[in-house]
């Protein structure tokens, strides 16, 4: 039995959720328009359908066939949700500032979740920052949305193509195998950023060839230097450069589908790391460069000893940090320097 994609996990989780009787869900995620797509979509697998109204602070409460008049404040808003009887979605976006520095608007958010409580109506919030009071930690499910999957960035990529000057080149160019490997740079990017990665990546080509696969990588480049402790590591040799170590290089070679698609179906583990030890310049970085260039995935460069001469702030938060950043824009390698700083 296959198992369901990452979309249709989500809608399993939002039903459960709504089923549950789960009056208000916190989201974490920063990726209203998908989010927005996917609460249409779960919609229609009710019957009858249920009718989905999005707040904003500048519009109110909107849905596809009706706003519903005087719901611009956040109160009045929340009003609005509390006095309806039919069963509806309300999706609230932008309100999480507000939450922590109005403790009226804690309690009016209390209320909702008593008046839908017994209800199959739910109040989602989504932000990209959990931002919850005390007093409502125990009222309150938080979801993390998960990043898309291949598919998800797949849809977007060939939207891209198809709607660019030169889409029938493009198309023609694109072949199986580096569709694979730009959708699978493309992973741990939201669907924006995953759309505007693509579209900066063919600017001014006819056709495509392995070489578009940095132009995406390189908008991972901008996660990770926000991180300000992580550095994207651009330069990729490859694995004729690496002398001697023939049982490092052979290891790597038997490993060399475990991202592919049918690496995944045959059911090939992902390594869980390597440890190489030796003199300066034995060539460790360099292997470290060569792991990230035959997978074709981005490599992310953490100097423990940089984590811990403070200037990164406090040690534990900063890795943190930089673990959280990793997995965001995972597939990658990383990269761990002068390891024994934070272990000795």
């Amino acid at each position: 039995m296959d198992e369901p994609s990452k979309k249709q996990q989500i809608l399993q989780d939002l039903k459960k959720l709504v089923l549950s009787k789960a009056s208000i869900v916190y989201i974490l995620s920063d990726e209203e328009d998908r989010l927005e797509t996917l609460l249409k979509e779960f919609c229609a697998t009710f019957q009858p359908k249920p009718k989905l109204f999005i707040w904003t602070p500048f519009q109110g409460l909107i849905g596809e066939e009706e706003t519903i008049e005087n719901s611009k404040t956040p109160f009045d808003a929340l009003d609005r949700v509390i006095q309806r009887t039919d069963q509806a979605f309300y999706l609230f976006e932008g309100i999480h500032p507000l939450m922590n520095s109005d403790p009226l608007l804690t309690r009016k958010i209390k209320d909702v979740h008593r008046a839908l409580r017994n209800r199959y109506s739910t109040l989602f919030i989504i932000a990209p920052v959990l931002v919850v009071p005390e007093e409502l930690r125990r009222d309150m499910v938080i979801y993390e949305l998960p990043m898309p999957d291949a598919s998800e960035v797949e849809r977007i990529l060939n939207s891209v193509v198809t709607g660019s000057p030169n889409a029938a080149k493009l198309t023609e160019s694109l072949t199986p195998e580096l569709k694979e490997n730009m959708v699978k740079a493309a992973l741990g990017l939201s669907l924006d950023q995953a759309a505007r990665a693509f579209r900066s990546a063919l600017i001014g080509r006819a056709t495509l060839d392995t070489s578009v696969i940095d132009g995406v990588i390189e908008e991972k480049g901008q996660l990770i230097r926000k991180s300000g402790i992580l550095n994207l590591v651009t330069n990729r040799p490859t694995l004729d450069e690496v002398g001697g170590l023939e049982n490092l290089k052979e290891w790597l070679k038997k490993r060399g589908n475990v991202l592919s698609k049918e690496g995944k179906a045959f059911g090939v583990q992902l390594p869980k790391g390597v440890l190489i030890t030796g003199v300066s310049g034995c060539g460790k970085s360099l292997c470290a460069k060569v792991f990230a260039s035959f997978w074709g995935v981005p490599l992310l460069h953490l100097d423990m000893a940089r984590l811990y001469d403070g200037t990164v702030g406090e040690p534990e938060k900063a890795l943190q940090i930089a673990l959280q950043t990793a997995e965001t824009v995972a597939p990658s390698v990383l990269w761990i320097d002068e390891i024994e700083a934070g272990i000795s």
